[in-house]
């Protein structure tokens, strides 16, 4: 792998800025303000050592691309928690292929706004209404977004592995590292599927 690609690397800088905003989160109608003080920063870049900074709309995304409860201040507390929150990335990312925003984006502006990180709120008190806006709003924004031929299995997928309770976060029965493997196994089928059918 390229250095210029190492993804470690870029993974710590990126939880170095976000990190702080993840664990304490900015006050109702602060998260611009903070993410725009951010944006001003110098940082040193991963790979080169040389100065580098980021701009506000790449800390957005880089903001929201967490898992919901982490916006919260939940830290995973295992490995197992921390393979979830790893999955629920990478499936993120998944969504972002198909849509503008990410999964968290999205439901974190379709929630009541008093139930957003910045009011403070436990996360458990948010969970039931994440849950049933989560089936709600994911299958309706896939319907138009996903060709029909995938769309059955990509829904599936980011119902759930970027599910709001990280413990529920399994693939077909399975969780951790048997989810990551038929989590890739699925994808690369249906990306074989898309190349034969031209989706």
């Amino acid at each position: 792998m390229s250095n210029n690609l190492n993804p470690d690397r870029w993974a710590q800088l990126r939880f170095a800025i976000i990190g702080p905003l993840l664990a304490a989160p900015p006050a109702h109608g602060e998260l611009r303000a903070a993410l725009e003080r951010l944006a001003q920063h110098g940082w040193k870049h991963p790979i080169n050592g040389t100065p580098v900074r980021f701009g506000y709309s790449t800390l957005e995304r880089w903001y929201y691309l967490a898992p919901y409860e982490a916006l919260y201040g939940v830290k995973p507390i295992n490995w197992w928690r921390r393979f979830s929150t790893d999955l629920f990335l990478l499936v993120n990312l998944t969504f972002m292929t198909f849509l503008p925003g990410s999964v968290t984006f999205l439901l974190m502006h379709g929630i009541d706004q008093t139930m957003r990180p910045e009011y403070m709120v436990d996360y458990d008190e948010v969970l039931p209404d994440l849950i049933e806006l989560h089936y709600d709003l994911i299958p309706e924004l896939l319907k138009e977004a996903v060709p029909e031929r995938l769309r059955t299995d990509v829904t599936e997928i980011i119902l759930c592995l970027c599910h709001p309770d990280p413990k529920r976060r399994m693939y077909r029965g399975k969780s951790g590292i048997q989810a990551l493997h038929a989590y890739v196994g699925r994808v690369n089928t249906l990306a074989t599927e898309a190349r034969i059918y031209g989706v």
